[in-house]
């Protein structure tokens, strides 16, 4: 998926949920934000042969209760690259990134 957007995408129903494999690249991390506004973490990855590639955008105020302020990563293989993850917290584990399976 390549997001062509600018400015910042305001998450209002809770966290953006990934089942499949996938590639998420904006346009630049300090030209695309994705802000959960406090209200939820911002991603949460399931399957356990997902893939999920993150490059070229800001992940932010993302707030989870237990574990992955920003991302729970429930997956398999996570890369993030060209990406800001700032201002996030969680309750447990990992307030940018939470990983159960310690990225076996």
């Amino acid at each position: 998926i390549e997001i062509t957007a600018t400015g910042t995408i305001a998450l209002t129903s809770g966290e953006l949920v990934i089942s499949d494999t996938v590639t998420m690249t904006g346009p630049g991390a300090r030209t695309l934000v994705i802000d959960a506004g406090t209200l939820s973490r911002v991603l949460r990855i399931d399957g356990g042969s997902t893939d999920v590639t993150l490059s070229g955008l800001t992940l932010t105020r993302g707030r989870a209760t237990g574990n992955g302020g920003a991302v729970l990563n429930n997956g398999r293989n996570l890369t993030v690259r060209a990406t800001r993850i700032v201002g996030n917290e969680a309750t447990g584990e990992g307030g940018a990134i939470y990983d159960p399976f310690g990225g076996e």
